[in-house]
């Protein structure tokens, strides 16, 4: 590992015996959780974060598959967790820096965390499931990138979602609540494309996507009335075929009664 400035940078699984033996002395200088300061350390399991560090930056713990628990003291000036300690949180539980990836399967986020940081659960392939709170307003950069989550709902009372949040190889679609209330499923490759197109704003992309349903909706009615008339049209034709073959049996023995 290294620390520049304060800044904990390239833990690897040989400092994590000095963590787990001697942890003042590996806390002794870090102040920041540097971006992906524990990126890949598969044999971290838990860990907990004294009160001399004061910040973490993008995802602290990304590819840290068996980490199941997060430990803070309540008396932390800048981090808090989850009531099963499965989420870091900012202090005043309004920002989710992180995810254990081992326990964050079906994942709750709780009310009253109003944005999730960029890369907070990017590339857990454990997680499936996740329910937003009503209080959430921004989505950061890359937060659910190369997951396995199989559904996603974005609702109306969140405002911003940063670019790749939802890059995703199993999701198909991402439902996107409208202004009216209503919820438009679209294709999540196009709606990704409308996060960069709009510039995270999700006043716009919902306009985008009010407009892409109503043409769905169109293109839809439009193939039942196509399909309605073909079962008409194919209903009629025997009938008038029967109808013609009537009338010329008809002309024929009148035809024939004539020249006797």
């Amino acid at each position: 590992m290294r620390i520049e400035n304060g800044i904990l940078y390239d833990v690897n699984e040989q400092d994590l015996k000095l963590l787990e033996n001697k942890p003042k002395k590996f806390w002794k200088d870090v102040k920041f959780l540097g971006d992906g300061c524990f990126s890949n350390c598969t044999q971290l399991k838990e860990i907990e974060i004294p009160n001399t560090v004061v910040l973490a930056h993008e995802n602290p713990f990304n590819g840290c598959d068996n980490l199941e628990k997060f430990i803070v003291s309540s008396s932390h000036k800048y981090f808090s967790i989850s009531e099963d300690g499965s989420l870091l949180l900012t202090k005043n539980g309004t920002g989710l820096i992180a995810g254990a990836p081992k326990v964050c399967k079906l994942v709750t986020i709780p009310e009253g965390v109003e944005e999730i940081f960029s890369f907070a659960f990017a590339n857990n392939k454990k997680l499936t499931r996740v329910n937003f709170p009503k209080s959430l307003k921004s989505i950061g950069w890359g937060a659910f990138e190369n997951t396995s989550l199989r559904a996603a709902v974005i609702s109306k009372n969140v405002d911003y979602v940063y670019y790749d949040s939802f890059k995703i190889n199993n999701l198909k679609e991402i439902d996107v609540e409208l202004e009216n209330g209503k919820t438009a499923s679209i294709e999540a490759e196009v709606v990704n494309e409308l996060f960069f197109e709009c510039g995270t704003d999700m006043k716009n992309v919902r306009e985008k996507c009010a407009q892409i349903k109503k043409e769905q909706e169109t293109a839809e009615m439009f193939k039942k009335y196509s399909s309605k008339n073909k079962t008409v049209k194919q209903k009629e034709e025997p009938k008038l075929v029967s109808e013609r073959q009537e009338f010329f049996n008809k002309f024929i023995i009148k035809n024939k009664d004539r020249e006797q």
